[in-house]
């Protein structure tokens, strides 16, 4: 394994953990509605990701703006996924568990096979078992439906709402990143454009007009700017960057790792208590199902990349033997 991949995984755990205790953080906000905290959140996001954006445009204008309006319509959609992301993220931590929250999000590897079984794209058997396992898994983390966690199945199911949303972004994201789309600005305008979606939630929702910067004069600004630069712009774009060299079925299985880590860190901080059995019990099936997926996806694109080479190969062969040509 080269020096390269290996600094590929160890920015993809850091950021794992780092979007991780984002919900230990969320949590702690307590002055504004969940939407406003997504607001909030996204807001700072974009706000730290304008200022790499400005010089990354000043540098190459006019192709940066040729690429900007070439993406505008699928960062529009991509701002719409991760609006509903976090909203409804935010939400589900008020009424279910860190741990249940986390585990239901983590579900994106299974949602991105179920899209691709829709689309009618290959898929193998082992990916379609991963998925089964996966979602058994899940349910039974429903079994648990109000206990010592205070989870609910109605908060379990926002959260794998969320995961829905997070397939769909990683999807639409990995079109946009192998191109040579600025990465920077692309994430600020994304970014904003789900700040104003989560900001008129939070209007709808009853928050007053001026929540939308009250993070500014409030003791919840230190979380407010945690989350927008650890979790948001680092995390954000390295996770963006990443999905250029590193499969996004493998950076969706790595994600099983933010359940254990973001439950350790509510743990920590005194939000989360002990996971319930049906808990334990549950993650471990469903990060089984995942990694079912992983590998099988990856032992998949390997055959699908030798067939192509073979049939290269093949092409490239002379049609006749000019040797065997006598003279």
């Amino acid at each position: 394994m080269s020096i390269r991949v290996i600094l590929y995984y160890t920015t993809l755990f850091l950021a794992i953990a780092a979007g991780s205790s984002a919900a230990a953080a969320f949590e702690k906000i307590v002055s504004v509605s969940p939407y406003m905290k997504s607001c909030w959140r996204l807001q700072l996001t974009a706000l730290f990701q304008f200022i790499p954006g400005f010089f990354e445009c000043f540098n190459n204008w006019q192709e940066s703006k040729q690429m900007i309006i070439r993406f505008w319509p699928v960062s529009r959609i991509s701002g719409i996924c991760l609006a509903a992301l976090f909203c409804l993220w935010c939400v589900s931590l008020n009424l279910t568990s860190v741990s249940h929250s986390l585990l239901f999000l983590s579900a994106s590897p299974l949602v991105i096979v179920a899209i691709f079984f829709f689309k009618c794209e290959k898929i193998s058997v082992f990916e379609i078992l991963g998925v089964a396992v996966g979602f058994l898994g899940l349910s039974v983390c429903i079994f648990e439906s109000k206990g010592s966690e205070s989870s609910s199945w109605y908060g379990d199911a926002l959260a794998f709402g969320c995961a829905i949303a997070l397939a769909i972004y990683i999807l639409i994201n990995k079109t946009v990143m192998t191109s040579e789309a600025p990465l920077w600005t692309y994430l600020a305008i994304v970014n904003l454009q789900a700040a104003i979606i989560s900001y008129i939630c939070a209007l709808i929702s009853g928050d007053e007009p001026i929540a939308g910067i009250q993070w500014i004069y409030t003791d919840d600004w230190l979380m407010a700017m945690y989350l927008g630069l650890i979790p948001g712009a680092l995390g954000n774009a390295a996770f963006t960057h990443l999905i250029k060299h590193i499969p996004a079925l493998v950076i969706s299985v790595f994600m099983n790792f933010q359940p254990l880590i973001g439950s350790f860190i509510g743990w920590c901080v005194g939000i989360e208590g002990i996971p319930s059995i049906y808990t334990w019990m549950g993650g471990i099936i469903v990060i089984i199902g995942n990694t079912i997926v992983s590998i099988s996806s990856a032992r998949n694109r390997k055959t699908d990349k030798r067939q192509l080479l073979k049939g290269k190969n093949e092409l490239a062969m002379p049609l006749v033997d000019f040797k065997s040509i006598k003279v």
